[in-house]
């Protein structure tokens, strides 16, 4: 690699530059020769020789002869000098960025691997001089990269869950850097790399993601974020997979399973999520409160089964999800005579405020209650869509009903207002 002219308003080390340019050509130098399958990739060669283990060298040129001494050695000497330099240097300490020689090692090693692998790209390209000059500008490109990470105190280690049947017309902030958003393309790219030619085959790619940076609460943060996004609208929305992301640029993204209650692996053409402008805001606020709500024990319960609801194939699985999760409201723990009469009573007041409305909850929750468990006892039943969106709308409102009681005070209190209603108002 030829010496190319660096202005210091753009790398910031000009020492480290020198330093990782020179240990970079001393690879080529020394390594850049075929290897048979059985030695490893660019990775193996390159984290051996930065580790310097004189026994790991000598197997080396024992398995190649043609190789010479001399040019490993001085790989070597550059490999030393830029980890101590590493370790030394003023760059950031704050996690996730590596503490230890050893971590050191590892990233030098991953950001070489990507430079050898995408000189491995271009010769397949260029002639031997237009491979020469193109190296050099990637060579500087991802140096920068490099730098950047070392030196950033905000850098973290993050989720990326593509939101499947999502579409909003702006990124939304919903809380602590926690984010829905285009995807990038680096994160597009980072998705081919780890799922191969998956979402190249696709006719379409998720175009929206939910940014989560990597702490404890993750799960949580995802959980809280779908059952907001559930709750605010009736179309379809849901993960299939996430994937864990390094704030180190070069490091290979890691597929992770989504937490079971916001899987939703789309089997049917159904009505896409869109997120207006308008309604940006809502969703902020609801996440705040599905984020209180999650805390109290009846609440979290329901909102469980909601989710689950999302995640299930079949028409009688839905229906007995979302009636739980209704009936978890509307219930007391100790109650066992008159469900039906009872929960069709209490979401009707909680719901209506006209008479007539309320007889016709009545009766359809008194409804819904014999599918449920017609359902559960195995006798057959017919269901269709629109019953099942009706039963889902009626559980979306008393969720949002539930969430802005009083903070959420005593279940057995709320309804014990409900019951003790004016008795005109529960009439039969």
């Amino acid at each position: 690699m030829t010496s190319n002219n660096q202005s210091s308003t753009q790398i910031r080390n000009s020492k480290l530059f020198e330093l990782v340019k020179n240990l970079t050509n001393s690879l080529i130098a020394a390594l850049d020769r075929p290897f048979s399958e059985d030695y490893g990739s660019w990775y193996d060669r390159v984290k051996v020789v930065i580790k310097g283990n004189p026994e790991l060298i000598a197997k080396i040129l024992e398995k190649r002869p043609d190789l010479e001494e001399e040019k490993l050695s001085r790989c070597v000497v550059n490999s030393e000098r830029c980890v101590h330099y590493l370790s030394e240097g003023d760059f950031s300490r704050k996690p996730p960025h590596a503490s230890t020689s050893e971590k050191r090692i590892e990233e030098l090693s991953l950001f070489l691997e990507k430079l050898f692998k995408e000189r491995d790209r271009i010769q397949q390209f260029f002639s031997k001089e237009g491979a020469k000059r193109h190296f050099e500008q990637i060579f500087k490109q991802e140096y920068m990269r490099y730098e950047k990470y070392l030196y950033s105190d905000e850098v973290t280690d993050f989720l990326l869950c593509p939101l499947q049947n999502f579409q909003a017309t702006k990124d939304i902030e919903l809380e602590n850097q926690l984010a829905i958003r285009e995807i990038t393309q680096d994160e597009f790219h980072s998705l081919i790399e780890t799922k191969g030619e998956k979402y190249l085959e696709c006719e379409s790619y998720p175009e929206f993601v939910l940014f989560v940076p990597f702490r404890t609460e993750w799960v949580d943060y995802i959980e809280t974020t779908l059952t907001a996004l559930r709750t605010l609208k009736k179309e379809r929305v849901g993960l299939n997979e996430i994937y864990i992301g390094y704030s180190f640029p070069f490091k290979p993204w890691s597929p992770a399973k989504a937490p079971q209650e916001t899987i939703w692996d789309q089997k049917q053409a159904v009505e896409r999520y869109l997120m207006s402008n308008s309604e940006n805001e809502k969703l902020k606020n609801l996440w705040k409160i599905v984020d209180r709500a999650k805390k109290v024990g009846y609440l979290r319960a329901s909102i469980r089964r909601f989710n689950f609801g999302h995640s299930r194939e079949r028409l009688e699985d839905r229906w007995v999800d979302f009636f739980i999760s209704l009936e978890s409201l509307f219930s007391k723990e100790s109650e066992s005579a008159d469900v039906s009469y009872r929960l069709a009573t209490r979401i009707s007041l909680a719901l209506e405020n006209k008479f007539d409305e309320r007889k016709l909850v009545r009766k359809k929750i008194k409804n819904w209650y014999d599918i449920r468990s017609k359902i559960v006892h195995g006798t057959h039943t017919s269901i269709d869509e629109r019953q099942l969106e009706e039963l889902e709308e009626t559980l979306r409102a008393s969720l949002l009903w539930f969430m802005n009681q009083n903070e959420y005070s005593s279940h057995d209190e709320i309804i014990d207002l409900l019951d003790l209603a004016p008795v005109e108002l529960r009439q039969k």
